[in-house]
């Protein structure tokens, strides 16, 4: 172990000295590097200082826990000069998995194959343009959100349930019933999005613009049994509503949810110790690493998340959330939105640190839970 870790540290010190030393890159390449996270830092820093705009964190994870070690601090980015260099780059792995309709096992099967990864940022002999991906590993991506660019609307939604005791066609024995899991799934969510497109829409009529309703939200789930339970999971976000910055974004779900009593039916659940918001607000970060559609996370890297069941993929430029905006696209703005008091803001700041507690990268084994917020 501690062998390991010198040659870890010693690898990313000469990195460092040779991104201290190169010269300007030709723009038409993405770059590539893996490090820690001030290295990080700096890596985004050079990035922007040579006019790439947009960066992608590259996970390899393993399928087994045998394979899957986590390394804690380490990071693997790539920059690209601009979203669509990447867009360009990923879609043909993008339009393979628009094939495998809402089927999480078919998602991992073609990822397995690795000869779409190879395209997008991995090469089989890992050279310097790309990260080498072994053959137990599948290759994820996320796009990592500025904080201070404009972003679409985006929720994390995550909550606990025994569906027996609520569903026909369920036991705790042999599971649900695959229409009648679909059809819960897809029961709770639209309360939960009911709620939201109301508080949106309210913006939306201080600014003259159309409203929305649920039906707008591009909705992607990796929810999945869990020794807990069902972990009902959904990545949501709006192609047309776009927040200035991810703080203004977080003031107006941390307002929106000031005034919901913890009794809601809709917006709270009981964890076992006590009830829950499903509205993660920890993601509303700076450097959010947001997962793209077919990626999944290592505590659960066979659950990709994937459109609800019998719904198509859409295009993967309604999945990325900092794409370039026209000039014709109305921006909120922070005097637009609800300014949660006081209390709202301690409860958020507390929720938070709870959140980034459980932050930190383990080896995992089967059945484990843990949530590592900086992938989300």
């Amino acid at each position: 172990l501690c062998f390991g870790a010198v040659l870890m540290v010693t690898s990313t010190w000469r990195r460092m000295i040779h991104f201290n030393s190169m010269a300007a890159p030709e723009q038409d390449e993405p770059l590539y590097f893996r490090g820690g996270e001030g290295l990080m830092e700096r890596m985004r820093k050079y990035c922007r200082d040579h006019g790439y705009g947009y960066e992608v964190a590259f996970k390899g994870w393993a399928l087994d826990k045998k394979h899957q070690r986590i390394a804690r601090g380490a990071y693997d980015f790539g920059c690209y000069q601009d979203w669509q260099a990447f867009v360009t780059a990923y879609k043909p792995l993008y339009d393979s998995l628009m094939t495998r309709t809402g089927d999480a096992a078919a998602v991992i099967a073609l990822l397995e194959s690795q000869e779409m990864c190879q395209k997008v940022g991995y090469r089989e002999d890992g050279n310097s343009l790309g990260f080498k991906l072994n053959k137990h590993q599948l290759c994820f991506h996320y796009e990592i959100l500025r904080g201070d660019r404009p972003t679409r609307f985006y929720m994390d939604i995550d909550f606990y349930e025994q569906p027996w005791e609520i569903v026909d066609d369920c036991s705790p024995d042999i599971g649900c019933d695959a229409a009648a899991f679909a059809k819960r799934e897809r029961e709770v969510l639209d309360g939960i999005l009911k709620y939201v497109a109301d508080k949106i829409n309210e913006v939306l009529q201080k600014l003259k613009r159309p409203t929305i309703t649920p039906a707008d939200f591009v909705v992607f789930s990796s929810s999945r049994e869990t020794p807990r339970g069902f972990k009902f999971s959904f990545h949501v976000n709006l192609r047309d509503v776009i927040f200035k910055t991810t703080q203004v974004m977080k003031d107006f779900v941390v307002g929106m949810l000031q005034d919901v009593d913890k009794s809601d039916e809709t917006l709270y659940y009981d964890d076992g110790k006590e009830r829950t918001c499903c509205i993660d607000i920890s993601v509303y970060r700076r450097n959010a690493q947001w997962r793209f559609p077919g990626s999944a996370k290592p505590e659960a890297r066979l659950s990709p998340l994937v459109p609800l069941r019998g719904e198509p993929w859409p295009e993967l430029e309604d999945a990325l959330l900092q794409i370039p905006f026209d000039d014709q696209t109305t921006i909120v703005e922070g005097n637009i939105v609800r300014k949660p008091t006081r209390k709202a803001k301690e409860n958020a700041g507390t929720l938070i640190k709870n959140k980034e507690k459980q932050m930190m990268p383990v080896t995992l084994s089967e059945g484990e839970e843990t949530e590592l917020t900086r992938n989300i």
